[in-house]
C-alpha cells in the first residue's frame, strides 16, 4: 500500500488530513527565538505587534522515522514536500529516503518537490490522495502528481513592506518610500520554486484586482482545484473556487505578510522536473530578484 506524507506548509486542515489519511510532518515555527504552537490571529496579532518570527525545516531525524514506520508495515512511501527553493525540508528528506532505500530495497520511497507552498503544494498532496482512496496506483500517482507540479502557478500579494524590510529583501528607505505610495507587490513562484516578483501595484484594491486577473488569465477551469478570490470594485472574477486553506506561519515567515494567495493548475506544464534530486538549491530568491530600486520604478 502506498502511503503518503507532506509538511505543514502544505496548509492542509486536520479534517482534511484526517478523511484521507495523509501525515503531515511539522515545520518548527518560532517566534522570539522559543518555539510556539500558535497559528491563524494569534500569529498574525504577535507579528504585527513587531515579534520575530522564524521557521526551519522538519527534523530529518523525524523524516527518517516517520519514513521508516511505514516502511516497516510494508508500505510505499511517497513524500509530497514544500519547495525545495526556499527550504531545505526537501533535500534533506532526500537524503533520509536514500539512506532508507538502501535498508528496504524492496519498497518504492519516492520524494517530490511541488516547487510550491501553501495551497501550491497542498492541493497537489489532495489529489494525489484523492487518487489512492479510488484505487491508483503508485506509478499513477506519481506521473499525475509531477504533471500537476510542473502545472501549478501561485500568485500573492505582500500587504505590509515592513516585513520584506526586515527579512533584508528591501532598504529601510525602500519601504518608507513604498509605503507612502502604497505600493504593493505581487509574488509568484517561479521554475525552481524561488519566490520572485511577478508585478507591483499602487493600492489594496488594484492588487486585488491584479489576482483576479491573473486567475481569470491562467485558471484551467473555473472551480477546478483553485483557491478562493477576493471581492473586488467590479465584482468577482466569474470562477467559481473550489477549495481554499488558511495561511500558515510557514509560509508568512518565508514570504512576508501576505493576502489573497492564488493557486492554479494551467493548462500546459512549465516546468521540467518535480524530482528532489534534480532543481535548484534551496534559497530565498527575492533579494536577488527585488531589488529595493524597483519597487519604485
Amino acid at each position: 500500500m502506498l502511503r503518503i506524507f507532506t509538511d505543514t506548509a502544505a496548509n492542509i486542515p486536520p479534517h482534511l488530513l484526517e478523511q484521507y489519511h495523509i501525515t503531515a510532518m511539522p515545520l518548527t515555527n518560532l517566534l522570539d527565538g522559543q518555539p510556539t504552537e500558535l497559528v491563524g490571529h494569534d500569529y498574525y496579532e504577535a507579528m504585527r505587534k513587531g515579534a520575530e518570527v522564524k521557521t526551519s525545516l522538519v527534523s530529518p531525524a523525524l523524516i527518517r522515522d516517520t519514513m521508516e514506520s511505514a516502511l516497516k508495515d510494508g508500505d510505499d512511501v511517497l513524500y509530497i514536500a514544500i519547495s525545495g527553493g526556499i527550504s531545505g525540508t526537501c533535500w534533506s528528506a532526500e537524503l533520509m529516503a536514500e539512506e532508507l532505500r538502501g535498508e528496504y530495497p524492496d519498497r518504492m520511497i519516492r520524494v517530490l518537490n511541488t516547487c510550491g507552498a501553501s495551497l501550491g503544494e497542498g492541493l497537489v498532496v489532495l489529489e494525489a490522495a484523492k487518487m489512492l482512496e479510488k484505487g491508483c496506483t503508485a506509478d499513477e500517482i506519481i506521473r499525475q502528481a509531477e504533471e500537476n507540479c510542473g502545472r501549478m502557478r501561485q500568485f500573492f500579494m505582500v500587504d505590509d513592506l515592513k516585513y520584506l524590510r526586515r527579512g533584508g529583501r528591501i532598504s529601510a528607505a525602500a519601504q518608507v518610500a513604498g509605503s507612502l505610495l502604497k505600493i504593493k507587490p505581487i509574488l509568484q513562484s517561479d521554475e525552481e520554486g524561488h519566490i520572485i516578483q511577478h508585478s507591483k501595484v499602487r493600492g489594496q484594491l488594484k492588487a486585488m484586482e491584479t489576482l483576479a486577473g491573473l486567475y481569470k488569465e491562467y485558471a484551467v477551469a473555473p472551480g477546478r482545484w483553485a483557491s478562493p478570490m477576493p471581492t473586488v470594485r467590479t465584482g468577482r472574477c466569474g470562477c467559481r473556487p473550489s477549495c481554499g486553506m488558511p495561511v500558515r506561519p510557514v509560509r508568512s515567515c518565508r514570504c512576508a505578510m501576505s493576502r489573497s494567495p492564488v493557486a492554479m493548475w494551467v493548462p500546459a506544464r512549465w516546468r521540467c522536473s518535480s524530482s528532489a534530486r534534480s532543481g535548484a538549491k534551496p534559497g530565498f530568491s527575492v533579494p536577488e530578484r527585488l531589488h529595493p530600486a524597483q519597487l519604485l520604478v
